[in-house]
């Protein structure tokens, strides 16, 4: 009878003790606590095979980040899978819901861990891993934490510096928008200055133009003064009157020829 309350004892007291056997294989298992030496190091965008063993029903697995944290000792975490009984998954790496803001040359830190489904339980992490900030989110990070909480110190950002850049935002544009302006109207200047000076031109050559017609129209009519002829045409003499009949005729003297006239108007050739 004793023998079998001390073996009762014993396996009660064994039974609290006993753990699943979980362990993760990609990424590899845990190492101490802190030590980041060993990291693998993974690129955004990048697919990675997590494969992992247990025996337990369910699991949840979670997604930890390291660093930078979420400020007041907090952390940021995404659940990857709940209630799975898969031993398996491919993550695309990303930063959606993780921070970004890490000094130059640096990358944030993730670590994963697996939970008993539906508990707050961890039982079993893999190894950090580091995950390199692409150069434009490092810089979006940044801006946000100039108008916003700093993630990493918790403070938030005086506003005096958000005021600052703001008033130097409107100043350049003011500026900008002056010097627009101004080269418009400069720009409508020259052009009715030159429309003015085409214009007078335009209109001294008309006027000289009406000028000249003028003169040449005088002259013409002084040559030319019944209008009836055109250029290189002679006028032709009076003839001599019909001869009466029985008078003598009178022979012309000789050297004296007579010019015929035209019989009607005509345009030269």
């Amino acid at each position: 009878m004793h023998s079998l309350v001390l073996l009762g004892l014993s396996l009660a007291a064994f039974i609290p003790t006993v753990r699943s056997e979980s362990s993760f294989s990609q990424p590899p298992g845990p190492g101490p606590a802190g030590n980041y030496r060993d990291n693998p190091t993974y690129e955004v965008g990048e697919k990675i095979d997590i494969q992992w063993s247990s025996d337990l029903e369910t699991m949840d697995l979670l997604l930890w980040q390291e660093y930078p944290g979420a400020g007041d000792s907090s952390s940021f975490f995404d659940r990857l899978l709940v209630d799975t009984r898969s031993t398996s998954l491919i993550w695309t790496v990303s930063f959606n819901g993780f921070s970004t803001d890490v000094a130059d040359g640096e990358s944030a830190i993730f670590y994963l861990a697996l939970y008993e489904g539906g508990t707050n339980t961890i039982d079993i992490t893999c190894h950090y891993f580091n995950v390199t900030v692409p150069t434009a989110e490092t810089t979006t990070a940044s801006t946000a934490t100039t108008v916003s909480t700093n993630v990493s110190t918790g403070k938030p950002t005086p506003e005096s510096d958000t005021t600052t850049t703001e008033s130097s935002t409107k100043t350049s544009t003011s500026n900008s928008e002056s010097t627009s302006d101004s080269n418009s109207d400069s720009g409508l200047s020259t052009g009715a200055v030159a429309g003015i000076a085409v214009g007078a031109t335009l209109g001294g050559v008309l006027a000289l133009g009406g000028l000249g017609f003028l003169i040449w129209k005088y002259f013409i009519r002084k040559r030319d003064p019944s209008g009836q002829y055109t250029q290189g045409q002679q006028v032709p003499p009076e003839d001599n009157k019909p001869e009466l009949a029985g008078a003598d005729w009178i022979h012309p003297p000789q050297g004296e020829p007579r010019t015929q006239g035209p019989g009607g108007l005509y345009e030269a050739p």
